[in-house]
C-alpha cells in the first residue's frame, strides 16, 4: 500500500476497506473465495487471495489453502510462475479432478495474476473424505483416511465421508456390503445405504414413518424379527400385523403366528401365548379345527345343546326329550317344526323350554315333549300343559285334533305328481307344507286343514338304485294320493266344496305349492262333505274340555263320563221331550226314572266344576 494508506489485513478478501484500484484489473470485479479467514501477511506489506475459476462461483470447496500460498514468496522469485505440486493442500470440488485458480499478490501490481491448473488428489477404494479445520484463520481442509471395517464408502471422491455401517448389513471397510438377512431390500440413496423392505416374518426398522426426520440415522436400519403377538407373511414387508384371533405367537421369531390347537378358540388379535386360547366348555369340541376365534366354534357333542349363561358362561346341556340335538342346534323330534306351530324358549341361563306345540298334541312340560293325541281324539290348545287329550264328543268332528265341531268337513283325496326323493323322505315337512297350502286357498290361513299321507304311497313311488340313491319313479304316473279334510268357521262345508271343485282349484294349489318350493302337478280326483254320523248336541268348553250339554229331542243326553258322551236315540215308538228324561215310559215310571237320573247329572256338574278347579 502507499503512504497514509492502513495496512490491509483483511477478514475477507476483498474488503471495503482497501482501494481495489491497487489491485490488477483482472482482480478488481468477479467473486472471490469466502472461505479465507483472512489474507495472510508475508512479511511486512504483502497479502494474497485466491480466486477459483473452475465453476464460475468461489467458495471453500474452490479455493486454494492459505499454507500452498506460504511456500511463495518474492525473494523466490515469481511465486506465480511456479506449478502447485503439492494438491493434498487444495479443496476440489465434489466430483472434480482438476481445479483452475487464479492467484495474485497484492500490493505487488508489477506481478500479473496468473492462472494455476491444479490437479486433485483422489481418495483410493476404502478410503474416505474428512474435513480437517484450518488453524490461524487458514481455510478448512480434506484428506483421505481409511476407512474402519465396521463401515463402508461407495465412492471415495463424492464427497462422503466413511459411513457407520447399518445394523442390518456386514461392512468391510469399502464398498463392499452384504446383507445380514437373506431377502431384504437395500438401495444406495444419495451416496447411502437404504433398507426399503424385508422378507417375510421381519419388519423395517426404524419404521418408515420416522425416516423424514432430520435426525434420521442410516446406522440403526436393519430388518427386526416380528415381536411377541405379531407376524407379516406377505412379503415384501415393512411392518409386522397383530396375530388374527385364533392365533398366537410367544417369541419374538421370524415365524408366523401358531394357530390356537382343537377344542380352543380365541376372539381377540395380538395373542402372546398359549394360555390366550380358550378351551371349550365340557362335553364340546371344533370337530378337529384349529384356529378358531369365536366360541361359537365350540360344538357340544351329540345328544346335546351350548347354553349361554346369565353370567356368560357357556355349557352343553342334556338334550331334552321331545328335541333332537346335534351339537350346534337343536329340533323337535319328529320333524314337527316343520308345521311352524312349535314354540321353544330358552331362560335367562340359556335352558330350552317346551311352550306351544302343534295343533292335536299335547304339551307336557315335564318331559319337554309334544304327545300327539290318538284317533279321534282332540285337545282344545296345544300351548296349556294341563290340558289332555279327550275323546271327540260322538257325532261330531275334530278335524286334525282340534277342538270339536258340529260342521261336517269337506273331504278329499289330492293326486300329486312329480315329487322328488327329497320330499317324500321327510313326510312331517310334506304334510305341513300340504295342509299350510290348503288352509290358505280355502279359508284364507283360517281353515283347519287335517291331511293323511299313505306311506305305502311314498314307498311305491320311490326307487332305489344299486348305489343306495333314492329316487323318485319316472315312470310312475299315479303320483301321490294324499287325504284331506278341511273345516272353516267363516265358511260352511257347502262353500269349502264349492271352492274345491272349481276349476282353478287345481292350479291355485300347484301355484301356492311352487311358491313354497314344491313344484308338483296337482289333482282333485273327489271331494264331498263328509255325512253326519248321529245326532249332534250342543257342547260347552268348561274346565278345558268339551261338555256335551244338550241333545235333540228323541235323544237322551249320557255325558257322566267326559270319554263317552253322546246322544242316544230313543228306540222304537218310544219318545222324550226332555234329554234327561227316559224314552216312552209312561208318566208315573217317568217321575222316578227322572229322580234316578239327577245323581248322575249332579255327579256330571261335579265332575265339571273339578275340571274348572283344574
Amino acid at each position: 500500500m502507499g503512504a497514509g494508506k492502513r495496512r490491509c489485513k483483511l477478514p475477507t478478501c476483498p474488503d471495503s476497506r482497501c482501494s481495489t484500484s491497487q489491485w490488477p484489473s483482472s482482480m478488481q470485479s468477479g467473486r472471490w473465495s469466502l472461505g479465507l479467514k483472512r489474507c495472510p501477511t508475508h512479511g511486512k506489506s504483502r497479502s494474497c487471495c485466491v480466486r477459483s475459476l473452475a465453476s464460475g462461483e468461489c467458495n471453500a470447496a474452490t479455493a486454494l489453502a492459505p499454507s500452498v500460498l506460504h511456500r511463495f514468496s518474492p525473494e523466490a522469485g515469481d511465486p506465480l510462475s511456479r506449478t502447485i505440486d503439492d494438491p493434498q493442500h487444495v479443496v476440489c470440488p465434489v466430483g472434480a479432478n482438476q481445479v483452475l485458480v487464479q492467484v495474485a499478490l497484492i500490493d505487488a501490481p508489477h506481478i500479473a495474476p496468473r492462472e494455476l491448473l491444479v490437479e486433485c488428489q483422489p481418495c483410493e477404494a476404502g478410503q474416505g473424505r474428512v474435513e480437517v479445520p484450518g488453524t490461524r484463520g487458514a481455510l478448512d481442509t480434506w484428506t483421505c483416511v481409511t476407512c474402519d471395517a465396521d463401515s463402508y464408502v461407495l465412492n471415495p471422491n463424492d464427497g462422503r465421508m466413511c459411513m457407520a455401517c447399518p445394523r442390518g448389513l456386514r461392512c468391510f471397510g469399502n464398498e463392499h456390503v452384504e446383507s445380514r438377512v437373506a431377502g431384504a431390500n437395500w438401495t444406495v440413496q444419495d451416496g447411502t445405504m437404504r433398507l426399503h423392505s424385508c422378507p417375510a416374518g421381519y419388519r423395517v426398522q426404524p419404521p418408515p414413518s420416522g425416516r423424514a426426520s432430520s435426525s434420521f440415522d442410516t446406522a440403526l436400519q436393519e430388518c427386526v424379527a416380528c415381536g411377541l403377538g405379531e407376524e407379516c407373511t406377505a412379503p415384501p414387508c415393512v411392518t409386522c400385523s397383530l396375530c388374527a384371533p385364533g392365533a398366537y405367537k410367544d417369541s419374538s421369531e421370524q415365524r408366523p403366528c401358531t394357530a390356537c390347537p382343537a377344542n380352543t378358540f380365541l376372539a381377540s388379535p395380538g395373542a402372546q401365548s398359549l394360555s390366550s386360547c380358550t378351551l371349550c366348555p365340557t362335553r364340546s369340541s371344533t370337530r378337529g379345527l384349529s384356529g378358531q376365534s369365536s366360541d361359537t366354534a365350540c360344538a357340544c357333542d351329540p345328544g346335546l345343546y351350548l347354553a349361554v349363561h346369565r353370567d356368560g358362561l357357556r355349557s352343553c346341556e342334556r338334550c331334552p326329550r321331545g328335541a333332537v340335538c346335534d351339537g350346534s342346534s337343536l329340533s323337535t323330534r319328529g320333524g314337527l317344526d316343520e308345521t311352524g306351530q312349535v314354540v321353544w324358549e330358552r331362560d335367562e341361563d340359556g335352558l330350552f323350554h317346551l311352550k306351544q306345540c302343534p295343533r292335536g298334541y299335547r304339551l307336557d312340560t315335564a318331559a319337554q315333549e309334544c304327545q300327539r293325541c290318538g284317533p279321534g281324539e282332540y285337545i282344545l290348545a296345544s300351548d296349556d300343559p294341563s290340558l289332555e287329550c279327550r275323546p271327540c264328543i260322538t257325532g261330531m268332528w275334530c278335524v286334525g285334533g282340534g277342538p270339536p265341531s258340529s260342521q261336517p268337513p269337506l273331504e278329499g283325496q289330492l293326486r300329486l305328481s312329480g315329487l322328488g326323493p327329497a320330499q317324500l323322505a321327510s313326510p312331517v315337512a310334506l304334510t305341513a307344507m300340504i295342509e299350510a297350502v290348503l288352509s290358505e286357498v280355502l279359508g284364507g290361513g283360517d281353515a283347519v286343514v287335517s291331511v293323511t299321507l299313505p306311506n305305502a304311497a311314498i314307498d311305491s313311488d320311490i326307487i332305489v338304485d344299486l348305489d343306495g340313491t333314492r329316487r323318485a319313479d319316472a315312470d310312475s304316473d299315479e303320483g301321490l294320493l294324499v287325504d284331506f279334510q278341511a273345516v272353516s268357521d267363516g265358511q260352511g262345508s257347502e262353500a269349502l266344496q264349492s271352492l274345491a271343485q272349481a276349476a282353478p282349484f287345481s292350479d291355485t294349489l300347484a301355484s301356492a305349492l311352487a311358491d313354497r318350493g314344491l313344484d308338483v302337478v296337482v289333482a282333485v280326483p273327489t271331494v264331498a262333505v263328509a255325512e253326519n254320523v248321529g245326532p249332534v248336541g250342543g257342547f260347552e268348553i268348561r274346565g278345558g274340555a268339551a261338555v256335551l250339554v244338550s241333545c235333540p229331542k228323541g235323544h237322551l243326553l249320557v255325558n257322566s263320563s267326559l270319554d263317552a258322551q253322546h246322544c242316544k236315540r230313543c228306540e222304537g215308538l218310544t219318545y222324550s221331550v226332555d234329554p234327561l228324561d227316559a224314552c216312552g215310559q209312561r208318566a208315573a215310571k217317568r217321575s222316578a226314572a227322572t229322580a234316578s237320573a239327577r245323581p248322575a247329572q249332579q255327579a256330571l256338574a261335579a265332575s265339571e266344576g273339578a275340571l274348572l278347579s283344574r
